[in-house]
Protein backbone atom coordinates (compact mmCIF):
# COMPACT_ATOMS: atom_id res chain seq x y z
CA UNK A 1 0.00 0.00 0.00
CA UNK A 2 2.72 2.36 0.97
CA UNK A 3 4.57 1.64 -3.15
CA UNK A 4 1.06 2.95 -4.27
CA UNK A 5 0.57 5.49 -2.39
CA UNK A 6 3.70 7.05 -1.96
CA UNK A 7 4.65 6.66 -5.38
CA UNK A 8 1.02 8.10 -6.90
CA UNK A 9 2.90 11.72 -7.56
CA UNK A 10 5.71 10.48 -8.77
CA UNK A 11 4.19 8.52 -11.40
CA UNK A 12 1.13 10.25 -12.47
CA UNK A 13 3.86 12.95 -13.62
CA UNK A 14 6.05 10.47 -15.27
CA UNK A 15 3.22 9.05 -17.30
CA UNK A 16 1.79 12.91 -18.27
CA UNK A 17 5.20 13.39 -18.87
CA UNK A 18 5.91 11.16 -21.17
CA UNK A 19 2.83 11.39 -23.21
CA UNK A 20 3.39 15.29 -23.92
CA UNK A 21 6.79 14.35 -25.26
CA UNK A 22 5.61 11.39 -27.38
CA UNK A 23 2.26 13.03 -28.41
CA UNK A 24 3.91 16.48 -28.84
CA UNK A 25 5.68 15.09 -32.04
CA UNK A 26 3.03 12.84 -33.66
CA UNK A 27 6.20 10.89 -35.41
CA UNK A 28 7.28 9.49 -31.90
CA UNK A 29 4.12 8.15 -30.50
CA UNK A 30 3.84 6.37 -34.52
CA UNK A 31 7.20 5.38 -34.24
CA UNK A 32 6.66 3.46 -30.79
CA UNK A 33 3.35 2.15 -32.21
CA UNK A 34 5.51 0.30 -35.25
CA UNK A 35 7.75 -0.83 -33.27
CA UNK A 36 5.90 -1.66 -29.78
CA UNK A 37 9.13 -3.77 -28.94
CA UNK A 38 11.07 -0.93 -28.43
CA UNK A 39 8.73 -0.37 -25.32
CA UNK A 40 10.78 -1.00 -22.34
CA UNK A 41 13.88 1.15 -23.82
CA UNK A 42 11.88 4.09 -25.12
CA UNK A 43 10.25 3.84 -21.17
CA UNK A 44 13.83 4.25 -19.66
CA UNK A 45 14.48 7.05 -22.58
CA UNK A 46 11.44 8.99 -21.42
CA UNK A 47 12.10 8.73 -17.76
CA UNK A 48 15.81 9.99 -18.47
CA UNK A 49 14.72 12.74 -20.67
CA UNK A 50 11.55 13.95 -18.69
CA UNK A 51 12.87 15.51 -15.17
CA UNK A 52 9.89 14.67 -13.36
CA UNK A 53 11.25 15.67 -10.34
CA UNK A 54 13.26 18.99 -8.88
CA UNK A 55 16.70 16.60 -9.60
CA UNK A 56 17.90 17.02 -6.75
CA UNK A 57 18.53 14.30 -4.11
CA UNK A 58 18.89 14.46 -0.29
CA UNK A 59 21.73 15.78 1.30
CA UNK A 60 24.31 13.76 1.35
CA UNK A 61 27.89 14.21 3.72
CA UNK A 62 31.09 13.69 1.39
CA UNK A 63 33.28 11.03 3.08
CA UNK A 64 36.53 12.12 1.48
CA UNK A 65 38.03 14.66 -0.45
CA UNK A 66 36.70 14.98 -3.88
CA UNK A 67 37.13 16.93 -7.01
CA UNK A 68 34.08 17.72 -9.51
CA UNK A 69 34.43 19.90 -12.71
CA UNK A 70 37.15 21.89 -11.17
CA UNK A 71 35.64 22.38 -7.29
CA UNK A 72 36.88 20.56 -4.28
CA UNK A 73 34.11 18.87 -1.36
CA UNK A 74 36.23 18.14 1.48
CA UNK A 75 36.11 15.31 3.67
CA UNK A 76 32.78 16.25 6.35
CA UNK A 77 31.67 18.61 3.77
CA UNK A 78 27.23 18.55 2.86
CA UNK A 79 26.38 18.15 -0.52
CA UNK A 80 23.23 17.82 -2.69
CA UNK A 81 23.46 16.08 -5.86
CA UNK A 82 21.38 16.71 -9.10
CA UNK A 83 20.54 13.88 -10.47
CA UNK A 84 18.81 15.36 -13.49
CA UNK A 85 22.38 16.86 -14.28
CA UNK A 86 23.67 13.36 -14.66
CA UNK A 87 20.81 12.32 -16.83
CA UNK A 88 22.22 14.97 -19.17
CA UNK A 89 25.83 13.88 -18.91
CA UNK A 90 27.51 14.17 -22.17
CA UNK A 91 30.23 11.90 -21.06
CA UNK A 92 27.56 9.36 -20.58
CA UNK A 93 24.80 10.41 -23.09
CA UNK A 94 25.47 11.51 -26.58
CA UNK A 95 22.97 14.51 -27.35
CA UNK A 96 21.59 14.02 -23.42
CA UNK A 97 19.33 17.21 -24.44
CA UNK A 98 17.78 15.01 -27.04
CA UNK A 99 15.12 12.89 -26.75
CA UNK A 100 16.35 9.91 -28.85
CA UNK A 101 13.51 6.74 -28.69
CA UNK A 102 16.46 5.23 -30.91
CA UNK A 103 18.84 5.27 -27.82
CA UNK A 104 19.59 1.90 -26.29
CA UNK A 105 18.25 1.45 -22.80
CA UNK A 106 21.41 2.60 -20.44
CA UNK A 107 21.41 2.86 -16.88
CA UNK A 108 20.24 6.63 -15.63
CA UNK A 109 19.36 8.19 -12.09
CA UNK A 110 15.54 8.73 -13.00
CA UNK A 111 15.28 6.09 -9.94
CA UNK A 112 18.48 7.18 -7.96
CA UNK A 113 21.00 4.85 -7.11
CA UNK A 114 22.75 2.70 -4.52
CA UNK A 115 21.36 2.88 -1.20
CA UNK A 116 18.72 5.22 -2.01
CA UNK A 117 17.42 3.73 -5.42
CA UNK A 118 13.50 3.93 -5.56
CA UNK A 119 12.06 0.98 -3.72
CA UNK A 120 9.13 1.60 -6.10
CA UNK A 121 10.95 2.30 -9.06
CA UNK A 122 10.04 -1.64 -10.96
CA UNK A 123 5.95 -0.38 -10.46
CA UNK A 124 7.06 2.73 -11.80
CA UNK A 125 8.47 1.51 -14.48
CA UNK A 126 5.83 -1.38 -15.13
CA UNK A 127 2.92 1.27 -14.57
CA UNK A 128 4.31 3.31 -17.58
CA UNK A 129 4.92 0.76 -20.05
CA UNK A 130 1.75 -1.29 -19.31
CA UNK A 131 -0.24 2.28 -19.99
CA UNK A 132 2.02 3.05 -23.07
CA UNK A 133 1.85 -0.35 -24.44
CA UNK A 134 -2.36 -0.41 -23.92
CA UNK A 135 -2.15 3.05 -25.18
CA UNK A 136 -0.36 2.06 -28.95
CA UNK A 137 -2.61 -1.15 -29.09
CA UNK A 138 -5.70 0.60 -28.56
CA UNK A 139 -6.02 4.09 -29.62
CA UNK A 140 -3.81 4.06 -32.98
CA UNK A 141 -4.86 8.01 -33.70
CA UNK A 142 -3.85 9.08 -30.14
CA UNK A 143 -2.63 12.70 -30.27
CA UNK A 144 -2.90 16.19 -28.43
CA UNK A 145 -6.67 18.30 -28.83
CA UNK A 146 -4.27 21.46 -28.72
CA UNK A 147 -0.56 22.53 -30.04
CA UNK A 148 2.28 21.45 -27.46
CA UNK A 149 2.83 25.22 -26.31
CA UNK A 150 -0.18 25.83 -25.38
CA UNK A 151 0.25 23.36 -22.97
CA UNK A 152 0.23 25.12 -19.29
CA UNK A 153 2.73 23.43 -16.87
CA UNK A 154 2.77 23.00 -12.55
CA UNK A 155 5.92 23.75 -11.33
CA UNK A 156 4.85 25.21 -8.28
CA UNK A 157 4.56 21.46 -7.29
CA UNK A 158 7.93 19.23 -6.07
CA UNK A 159 6.78 17.07 -9.26
CA UNK A 160 6.18 18.97 -12.37
CA UNK A 161 3.35 17.99 -14.28
CA UNK A 162 0.91 19.14 -17.33
CA UNK A 163 -2.29 21.22 -15.16
CA UNK A 164 -4.43 19.20 -18.25
CA UNK A 165 -3.47 17.33 -21.03
CA UNK A 166 -6.00 17.92 -23.21
CA UNK A 167 -6.21 14.11 -26.12
CA UNK A 168 -8.08 12.68 -28.18
CA UNK A 169 -8.10 10.19 -30.72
Amino acid sequence: MTLLVAGYHTTASAISHSLFHLLAHAERYGKLQADPAALASTCAELLRYSQVGGGFGSMRIAVADVTVCGTTVREGEPVIPAFGAANRDPDVFAHPDVLDLDRPAQANLAFGAGTHYCLGAQLARTELETLLELLIDRLPGLKLAVPAEQIEWNTSAAFTRPVRLPIEW
